[in-house]
């Protein structure tokens, strides 16, 4: 059972440590054993409290054997430690000799292009879809990141925002990071996801030690009154990294400044239909639309 926790099974795997993919996956876990990479190991065992004892980890590249059924996995150039899966079936009457190719989230990149013959012949892919809309073009990550820093340059030394995931868009934090020569704050729970993938020394927990903050979209966006950073916020300046950026206008609201960057860990159209086109998959199934 891929990124689906809430349905008895022998063994699940889970693509990436992200909410949405892993529903019923709660403190004290004890249902089964979970496949999953190390970085995502790490972070549910500091998030969730996930007994190690029943984490497997696998790597991108690896094969592994288990319930009548070969399971390899990739990267997904998604999160840290995101991985795709193909599950080739040996053993079931009914899937036997059936190959599915599970993509959690992810971007296409040269890594991920130099193995596509590998999904070739796949009979049904669990696919991303997330910006399946031609209004969807992305740039490449790094010139996004970049437009990132511009923004952020404009305003240097004055409390700015930007909007991240508990874990995703790590990237971005780093190069900012790296670039201003300050950390980046951060709320206790991200702390924490950082510290599990060693990156801990890009952000902070202490808000008087830097200029530059980060929370989630939801947060940034629309600041409740009775929030202690309602002020803070509403007089600062906000940068959302986001894929929707390409159907959203940046915008001045009450003196507030909200900047959209188009940048992704999913694929834009283009990128999706590349991938459709070399794997040529017998069924399509939109992995966020599952039951």
């Amino acid at each position: 059972m891929v990124d689906r926790f809430n349905v008895k099974a022998s063994l699940y795997l889970l693509t990436h440590a992200h909410t949405d993919h892993m529903r019923g996956l709660r403190k004290g876990w004890s249902k089964g054993p979970i496949l999953c990479s190390e970085e995502t190991s790490r972070v549910i065992q500091a998030l969730y409290g996930v007994p190690k004892s029943l984490i497997a980890i696998i790597a991108p590249g690896e094969e592994v054997e288990v319930f009548g059924a070969v399971i390899k996995a990739y990267e997904a150039n998604h999160c840290p430690g995101a991985l795709m899966f193909k599950v080739k079936h040996k053993a079931e009457e009914n899937y036997k000799g059936k190959v599915e190719v599970y993509t959690g989230d992810f971007r296409l990149n040269e890594r991920i292009r130099e193995v596509l013959h590998e999904f070739e012949g796949t009979d049904i892919c669990y696919l991303d879809m997330t910006y399946n809309n031609p209004s969807f073009m992305f740039p490449p990550q790094s010139h996004a990141i970049q437009q990132v820093i511009s923004v952020l340059e404009t305003c240097e030394g004055k409390d700015s925002f930007i909007g991240i995931y508990t874990i995703g868009k790590n990237k971005i934090v780093k190069a900012v990071s790296k670039h201003f020569g300050v950390s980046v704050y951060v709320p206790e729970k991200t702390y924490r996801a950082y510290q599990a993938l060693n990156m801990e020394e890009v952000v902070t927990k202490n808000a008087e030690d830097t200029w530059i903050s980060a929370y989630s979209r939801g947060f940034l966006e629309k600041p409740k009154v009775d929030n202690p950073l309602f002020y803070k916020i509403s007089m600062g300046y906000t940068v959302i990294p986001t894929g929707w950026a390409c159907i959203m206008k940046s915008r001045n609201r009450r003196g507030r400044r909200i900047e959209y960057v188009a940048y992704s860990e999913h694929n834009d159209y283009y990128e999706l239909q590349e991938f459709i086109r070399a794997v040529n998959p017998k069924k399509i199934v939109n992995f966020h639309s599952r039951k």
